[in-house]
Order: C-alpha cells, then sequence, then structure tokens
C-alpha cells in the first residue's frame, strides 16, 4: 500500500508540475494541454498532433507517471477548437503521432492547461471510426453551434431578440393568429440557441435564457 501510495503522490506532484508550468507556456494564443495515455509506446518529443489528415499540433513533452505517460502537446490557435473533452486520442502510425478522432465527440473544448486522460474502449473505438464517415455532416452542426454561441457572445442574438419584443405590441394590434406565428419563430431560435448553449458546457447562460424568455413570453402573452 505504501508502494502505492508514492506512485499515486509522483503522479500529483508530475501533474502539478506540468499544470504549473503550462500556465506560463500556454499564456498565448495556441492551446497547451496534457495528455495521459494507459500506452504511448514509440511517442516522443517533436511528434505530430494530427486531426484526419492535417496536423494541427506538436508533442512538446513526455512524461513516464505511474505506469501511464503524459504527453504535453501544443495545438495551433485556429484548432484549439478542435481538442473537446471528449474526443478519441488515439497514438498511431511510423514514426507515432497522436491522432484526435471527432466522430462522436460532443464536449465542450478544452481549455488551456487540462489534463485529459484517453479513453479507449473498444465500444468507443468502434462508434469513433464509425461515425467518420459522418465527419462532414458533424462538422457542419459543430460549425453552426459555434456560430449561435458566437452571436449570444457578442449580443447580436440579444439585439434581435430586442428588436423582436419591441414588435410584438404590433403583432398583437395583427391579430391573435400573427400574433403567436412571430412568438412562435422566435421560440425557435431561442430554443437553438438554448441547444447550442448546453452543446457547448454553458448551462448557467442556456437557464438564464430559456427562464428571462418564458418570463417575457408569460408576460405579453397576459398584456
Amino acid at each position: 500500500m505504501f508502494r502505492a501510495l508514492l506512485k499515486f503522490l509522483l503522479f500529483v506532484a508530475v501533474i502539478a508540475g506540468v499544470w504549473y508550468g503550462l500556465r506560463f507556456v500556454g499564456r498565448g494564443d495556441d492551446l497547451v494541454a496534457t495528455i495521459l495515455f494507459e500506452n504511448a509506446a514509440g511517442l516522443e518529443p517533436g511528434a505530430e498532433v494530427r486531426l484526419r489528415d492535417e496536423k494541427i499540433g506538436d508533442v512538446r513533452e513526455v512524461h513516464s507517471v505511474g505506469g501511464k505517460t503524459a504527453a504535453t502537446v501544443r495545438i495551433r490557435k485556429h484548432h484549439r477548437g478542435d481538442v473537446l473533452t471528449d474526443s478519441l486520442f488515439e497514438i498511431s502510425g511510423d514514426p507515432a503521432a497522436i491522432r484526435i478522432v471527432n466522430s462522436i465527440a460532443v464536449g465542450a473544448p478544452v481549455q488551456n492547461g487540462a489534463v485529459i486522460i484517453a479513453k479507449r474502449d473498444r465500444l468507443t473505438t468502434f462508434l469513433a471510426h464509425g461515425g467518420e464517415k459522418l465527419q462532414p455532416h458533424i462538422d457542419m452542426v459543430r460549425k453552426k453551434t459555434e456560430e449561435w454561441v458566437a452571436d449570444f457572445d457578442n449580443g447580436k442574438f440579444q439585439r434581435q431578440l430586442d428588436e423582436w419584443k419591441a414588435k410584438a405590441p404590433e403583432w398583437k394590434k395583427q391579430g391573435k393568429e400573427t400574433f403567436e406565428q412571430n412568438v412562435g419563430e422566435m421560440k425557435e431560435q431561442v430554443d437553438e440557441l438554448e441547444k447550442s448553449l448546453r452543446a457547448a458546457s454553458r448551462n448557467a447562460d442556456a437557464d438564464k435564457l430559456r427562464r428571462e424568455f418564458d418570463d417575457w413570453v408569460r408576460r405579453v402573452s397576459g398584456d
């Protein structure tokens, strides 16, 4: 048990050291993170990190930690959004490289300095590789989600929502059918944004959006 405790403390110390170093190394626009592999035979500093057939980064450091391997990687800034919390990370090729598979990944982008555990089982691997055939469609959906979240962050969606709200009295004057049709279209937009926010792990923002919109609908419908 004492040896197991020492291994655990060594693991914590190495990860803490990597994290502390990344606070400084990762201040630029690139993403710097550490991936923990069960087996990373052949992986060396300088190895490529690839998404499909494109190199998006490289391995900076490789450490052996309690029977596992911790690989510190730097990802180019314009590919930061391609490294997700539930991406599949594989080591393949000669020379060995890290390959990222996102075909079934729906998680949020990894934060700078994060430590990721590369989980791999037969079912996940099978689904991930089978899903690569659907990758263009998945990429399109993910891009649309990112656009919705960007519109939320820069205030574009809120401005549109305020414009719709200002038109509500006029809709009511035009009759119940016109009012309900326009409010229904607003609801569809809010539903889409809420879904996108939750997909990006922005649940607090999604809850606030839903609560405020539903409160407004109740008020305006009762006027």
